[in-house]
């Protein structure tokens, strides 16, 4: 059933404030639970080959088994005593499974144990530089150590999306934005690749740029972050070469305005225009983001199959906006590489502002969604 579009549906701009507001939502800090998240590279290794579950003992053992904690809020578990293997780097083709978590003060090898059971093969999680660095030179690395550690000892690749620099590299005092130099952010890079070396398999530079609120609250310069990746790139690469570096990816926000947001794809053809290009050269692959809103991954604004009105007309608010990313990669002659999506899917019935739209879906059409979007990321044949 193909529905007609509204009189809304013919200007890109009538549901702006709808996007505007629901990536303000989005930019709070987020639950700690486990995210349904990215369609990312394999490096090669089916899912079949994804080694059998770790013996972790019975329910009484577990505990002590996998240093689970009583209140994860007020206490870190227990450093990792076992020296896990390497994984194999991650190859160059393919197409895999992820889930993205928060596995910072949680039950770990729990969460972990449940990723690998729903067959994924890679897990993402999101890494705050001013949590790990909280003066210059002075690092905690024990919940990564745990993260890491865990994850190579049950076989599951790792991305580290990084973001958030401390207070002390920005004049401002905030964190929610880059560096004030950016040889700051490439010291952090070294040794964060450097100490997990053939553990990390890729990074993400930064998330959702694009966005005001992502990146210090300041005027958006593609420019600006280009040279950030620059440094990112040249620190990781000589500590790891065999990790892949990804872009920081963008928010489709179907909005023009460097104060507040710019248009995901714009903003991605901005990147490429930067000193003729440089961008191509400092990653490996373009990180995307793709929001389904109300509107199952098959439709677009000129296919619309559900009754929903808003969140419309806009490529914006639909899965295969990834589509008009792929264009602009392949109109400035980098289609060698390929998207990895760190993060998409459905909301369903709740209250949380900017997410209204998931009160259209039911739990039934979330897990319809989320099995099509995976099929058609992976029939495209561009995406890791």
């Amino acid at each position: 059933m193909a529905l007609s579009n509204t009189s809304t549906d013919a200007d890109p701009q009538a549901h702006a404030h709808e996007l505007t507001r629901t990536n303000a939502g989005r930019s709070s800090r987020r639950p700690v639970l486990a995210r349904l998240a990215a369609a990312v590279l394999g490096g090669g290794a089916a899912l079949s080959a994804v080694p059998a579950r770790a013996d972790w003992g019975s329910d009484a053992e577990e505990p002590a088994a996998n240093g689970a904690i009583a209140d994860p809020a007020l206490e870190a578990p227990a450093a990792l005593a076992v020296e896990p293997a390497r994984l194999p780097p991650y190859g160059a083709a393919g197409f895999a499974y992820g889930m993205q978590a928060h596995l910072y003060y949680q039950d770990a090898p729990k969460t972990l144990d449940l990723v690998r059971d729903a067959g994924f093969g890679w897990v993402k999680q999101q890494v705050r530089w001013s949590d790990v660095e909280l003066a210059q030179g002075q690092y905690d690395w024990s919940q990564l150590d745990n993260i890491v550690g865990y994850s190579a000892l049950m076989g599951i690749r790792v991305l580290l999306s990084v973001v958030t620099a401390p207070a002390w590299s920005r004049a401002s005092g905030t964190v929610d934005g880059p560096p004030d130099d950016p040889a700051t952010f490439g010291t952090f890079l070294s040794a964060l690749a450097t100490r997990y070396a053939g553990k990390v398999h890729a990074y993400e530079v930064w998330n959702e740029q694009n966005f005001s609120r992502e990146w210090g609250g300041g005027r958006i310069i593609a420019g600006d972050y280009v040279e950030l990746l620059k440094v990112a790139h040249a620190a990781i690469k000589a500590a790891d070469p065999a990790a892949a570096v990804l872009s920081g990816a963008l928010t489709p926000t179907g909005f023009n305005d460097p104060n507040v947001a710019i248009d995901d794809v714009l903003y991605l053809q901005q990147l490429y225009a930067y000193q003729g290009g440089v961008f191509k050269t400092v990653c490996d692959g373009i990180g995307a983001h793709a929001g389904g809103f109300n509107n199952p991954p098959d439709d677009t604004p000129f296919n619309r199959t559900v009754f929903s009105t808003n969140f419309k007309g806009h490529k914006s608010f639909y899965f295969k906006r990834l589509e008009d990313v792929r264009a602009v990669m392949v109109a400035n002659g980098d289609d060698a590489k390929q998207i990895w999506v760190t993060e998409f899917g459905w909301s369903t019935a709740n209250q949380a502002l900017g997410y209204d739209y998931g009160n259209d879906i039911s739990d039934a059409d979330q897990g319809r969604y989320l099995v099509r979007a995976y099929q058609i990321g992976r029939d495209w044949g561009w995406v890791q």
